[in-house]
This record gives C-alpha cells, sequence and structure tokens, in this order.
C-alpha cells in the first residue's frame, strides 16, 4: 500500500485489522502497530511517503516499509538507543528495536526499507506457506 500523511490513519486501521486473524495477543498487535506507525511516520516526515507490505509467515507477522529518502546512519542496520538522536533515521528507533524481534533496515543512496517482524504464538501458527496480505490502496 503506497502511503502519504494523508492515508496514515486509514494505513493504522487497515493495519490493525490485516493483523486480527494472526493471532497474536491484543498487547503484542499493539506494540506491532506502534512500532510500525513510527516508521511510517518516519517515511512521511522524511520523504513524503512510503509503501507498506504486511506478510504473514509461518513463524512471523512482518512488516516492510519502502521509504525514499529516509536515510538510517545507524551501524550493522539496527539503531543502538544511545545513537537514535544522532541518526537521521529519527523514528522513535529505540522503541522499533524494542518491539520487533527481527529488525533489518538496509538503506541506499534513494532510501531506506525497514522490516521488522514480531513470532507467532505456536499454537497459532498457520499450517504451512506463507500468507501474504498486502494492504491496498483505495
Amino acid at each position: 500500500m503506497p502511503f502519504t500523511l494523508r492515508d496514515l490513519s486509514r494505513l493504522r486501521l487497515h493495519i490493525e485489522c490485516l493483523t486480527a486473524p494472526s493471532g497474536l495477543t491484543e498487547l503484542t498487535r499493539g506494540t506491532f502497530l506502534i512500532a510500525v506507525d513510527a516508521v511510517a511516520t518516519s517515511a512521511i516526515e522524511h520523504g513524503n511517503s512510503g509503501t507498506l507490505l504486511l506478510r504473514q509467515s509461518h513463524e512471523s507477522l512482518e512488516c516492510r516499509i519502502d521509504a525514499s529518502g529516509l536515510a538510517c546512519e545507524a551501524p550493522n542496520g539496527a539503531p543502538r538507543e544511545n545513537e537514535c538522536e544522532k541518526s537521521r533515521w529519527g523514528c522513535n528507533a529505540g522503541l522499533v528495536t524494542r518491539i520487533a524481534d527481527r529488525l533489518s533496515i538496509p538503506a541506499s543512496a534513494t532510501g531506506t526499507t525497514v522490516t521488522l517482524s514480531v513470532r507467532l504464538p505456536s499454537g497459532k501458527r498457520p499450517e504451512s506457506g506463507t500468507n501474504e496480505r498486502q494492504a491496498v490502496a483505495e
């Protein structure tokens, strides 16, 4: 789903609806939404837009946000808490790092792709394969 500032509240609602059947507890879904919102907001602040892909695999729920203009200067792709203010990433990196079970932030000259995921509870995992749920713009 491509998004801009106008789409942010709709994006939040869409993510909440898509993650409901994931098997995550309400608390985990809420914190995942907070992390995704922080990254999406930063994509808007630094590049005016982004693209979101939400995907559920056998083991995790994953969100990938591609943002042009969003640059990450932190080493190893994951900002450490004391580097958050110095980084141009600026999207509550410490918060996102604490919430996500996995976090990947490869950057290039044209932008950054932030991928964060949370593990699904073992009793609620789909039997096999990947169920990709891509948000669609209206």
